[in-house]
């Protein structure tokens, strides 16, 4: 099936756009749809895609809650077998075992370090499906730090470079400059150096190398401008302090809860990684909610939308490029091969 990876580069938006779960961004993605209908050669109504995850089922949060109806928007047009495993490796090793020896096809996040035994289990189960069954469509979805040779492709973020997009959105608040469409030269620093930035992802994520990729690029981006960072994982620990960033939209409602208990407004608020929708002041607040980064919704749907094209054409997945307007940043895909 080759090596093509799809590597969007980040886009931050600020303010208002079309919400993920309206008819219109159906519209908009409609051709998508199409593509997989004209090229179905029988119903994709007999065909099974598994999409096996790193959601913690029991701690649902809006990632994966948009995330995941993304994935299943297609549910009509297929079977849709969605399997969060957290991280709980001996699990999602199983569900991956599963889904080859039941499925049509997978998209599979696969959250762990390079070489630790989470990852090589994950990659041995992964490997060990793909030469019983070679022509298998397996899409690796999320985690930009598992790659695959054998694998369709990769669809979602670059962690480390959201990151990076996200320290010139805290450092100026202008979304060309952190899109790099205009240099910060001669802009005005809204970060007050000496209190610097706190930044929050939940403990339960400590494995999550991807965040902490999203991390890395975020402390580098800020150190480059003389301002200093730090990570907590105590939401307590945040109020009082300015300048706030959440590493994933899925822990803001625990974060202003914190804020209200503690009848603290910090003077900004940044989402490093997920879209806010709808666009939302902070609480107790004129100032706007900032976020940079990725649709989950977006991101959920295009991963299956990938397998189960590729499922019934190899030259799928780089007709995307061509032909959606679209990938999980709205901007066209960078197919490399």
């Amino acid at each position: 099936m080759g090596q093509p990876y799809c590597n969007p580069s980040p886009l931050v938006k600020v303010g208002t756009h079309t919400p993920p779960l309206s008819s219109s961004w159906r519209e908009q993605n409609a051709i998508i749809i199409i593509i997989i209908k004209v090229r179905s050669m029988r119903s994709l109504r007999d065909a099974v895609c598994y999409v096996v995850t790193h959601e913690i089922a029991a701690d649902a949060n809006s990632f994966w809650i948009a995330w995941s109806a993304g994935a299943q928007v297609l549910a009509n047009d297929t079977r849709i077998m969605y399997r969060p495993a957290g991280f709980n490796a001996t699990l999602h090793s199983k569900l991956i075992e599963e889904a080859c020896d039941q499925a049509d096809a997978l998209v599979v996040t696969v959250p762990y370090a390079a070489g630790s035994a989470a990852y090589s289990e994950l990659d041995r189960q992964i490997n060990r499906c793909l030469d019983l069954k070679p022509n298998f469509p397996v899409v690796v979805a999320n985690t930009d730090t598992y790659r695959n040779r054998h694998a369709v492709g990769y669809v979602g973020s670059q962690n480390y470079a959201t990151g990076q997009a996200c320290g010139k959105l805290m450092a100026f608040e202008d979304p060309t400059i952190a899109n790099g469409q205009k240099s910060h030269d001669g802009s005005t620093l809204m970060i007050d150096q000496s209190k610097g930035v706190l930044a929050y992802m939940a403990a339960s994520e400590k494995e999550n190398t991807g965040l902490q990729a999203r991390f890395s690029g975020l402390r580098a981006s800020l150190q480059n401008y003389g301002v200093k960072i730090r990570l907590t994982y105590d939401t307590e620990e945040l109020a009082g302090h300015e300048n706030v960033v959440a590493l994933s939209i899925a822990w803001v409602a625990d974060i202003e809860q914190t804020f209200a208990r503690f009848g603290y407004t910090p003077r900004s608020l940044t989402v490093c990684g997920d879209e806010v929708w709808p666009p939302k002041n902070i609480s107790g607040s004129h100032s706007p909610l900032l976020f940079a980064g990725q649709s989950p919704f977006r991101q959920g749907y295009i991963a299956v939308a990938t397998a189960l094209g590729v499922m019934r054409s190899s030259s799928w997945l780089a007709g995307i490029g061509t032909t959606s307007t679209a990938d999980t940043f709205a901007v066209p895909y960078d197919v490399q091969t």
